[in-house]
């Protein structure tokens, strides 16, 4: 039985730049590839969390600005709209972006690690991130990540609260 690679599945610097800087800049430099993934994966977390609590504030404040009748069913279908749309064009959009941004960073940090135990390594096949986002990122698996079900539950809690507020007499 093989064993298998400790570069599998691995994208690794272009061929051209290994003669170009030693071993030991080349992984400073994928350390902080790595690093720039991850404080671009927490700023879009930081901007994800802070547009969210502005949507439900603003909900919320419609929801508290006055007893004004409104039709039940037409309410109801614009929340569930507001609801629906938050979770897909949102919610899931940086979950996506997320995923990718996490994986580049392991991808990144494993190449250090790879060079660090084996030298420098034959650059493999490119398995890029585009594919792997398009693979498994397309379906609605960002509804059972934790954060991403908060985020939409809030958002369904707001929109019941100004429901139940709003058509109240």
């Amino acid at each position: 039985m093989a064993t298998p690679s400790l570069t599998a599945g691995r994208r690794f610097f272009p061929p051209f730049l290994e003669g170009v800087m030693s071993e030991s800049e080349a992984i400073k430099q994928i350390i902080d590839l790595a690093n720039f993934r991850l404080s671009r994966w927490m700023d879009r977390r930081k901007h994800e969390w802070t547009i969210s609590a502005g949507l439900w504030v603003g909900l919320g404040a419609t929801a508290l600005s006055g007893k004004i009748r409104v039709c039940p069913t037409a309410l109801a279908a614009l929340l569930i709209a507001f609801v629906f749309a938050h979770a897909v064009f949102w919610v899931r959009y940086n979950w996506t972006r997320n995923q990718a941004d996490l994986r580049e960073a392991f991808n990144y940090v494993g190449q250090a690690h790879d060079r660090l135990l084996i030298g420098t390594p034959p650059c493999p096949p490119d398995s890029s991130a585009q594919k792997w986002l398009h693979k498994h990122c397309s379906r609605l698996e960002f509804i059972a990540a934790p954060p991403c079900l908060f985020e939409m539950l809030i958002s369904a809690f707001v929109a019941f609260f100004v429901f139940l507020n709003r058509c109240t007499i």
